[in-house]
Formats: structure tokens, sequence, C-alpha cells
């Protein structure tokens, strides 16, 4: 198994934070190098904030991901890896809110 935890990309001040256009573009060409890796992805989850989720669905487009973005609290404002292990099994991508993005295999 692979995971690979992924940063929100740039967000505006403004409730609800959306992405920035600035963001889009960012995080487009982060997931475009996912897709150059040959990054597949069989399970994708995401914080139910609407930055991470925008973020999740930039992703799943870029790397041909036809599944549903599952959104859950455990990579909300209070994530914690003992949080997010015990509410899911994990397979391979995840978006949480707050830290840097890495790839671990």
């Amino acid at each position: 198994m692979t995971l690979i935890l992924i940063r929100h990309a740039d967000a505006s001040n403004d409730d609800p934070r959306p992405l920035t256009d600035a963001g889009r573009q960012q995080h487009a060409r982060v997931a475009g190098a996912l897709r150059r890796m040959g990054i597949t992805v069989e399970r994708l989850l995401s914080s139910p904030l609407l930055r991470a989720r925008e973020t999740a669905e930039i992703t799943a487009g870029a790397v041909g991901f036809r599944g549903a973005v599952e959104e859950t609290p455990a990579l909300g404002d209070d994530f914690t890896v003992e949080g997010l292990l015990a509410s899911s099994p994990l397979t391979l991508f995840l978006s949480p809110v707050g830290g840097e993005g890495w790839v671990r295999g």
C-alpha cells in the first residue's frame, strides 16, 4: 500500500474558504505530477472542508479516479493519525487539513 497525504491548495480567507484561482492552478500542477508519476488511486478520502474537497476533486480528475471522493471528519480540524486509523481502513490517498503533503510507500 502507498499512502499519499496532500495538504489543500491555497484557499480564500472568506468562509467557506474555497480554493483561490491560484490554488486551483497550483494543485493542478501537483496533481499533474502525480499522473506523470503513474500514481493510481484505489480510494480517495477528504476532509469535509470545502478547500480539501476541491483539492481532492482536482486530484481525482488528474489521475483518472472514477470513484467517489469519501468525506471523513477524521481528516478535519482535529486530525490525528490515531483518529484516522480508528475511523477507516486506508487504501491510498488522503487529503487532510493542515500540515504538508508527502508520499510514503
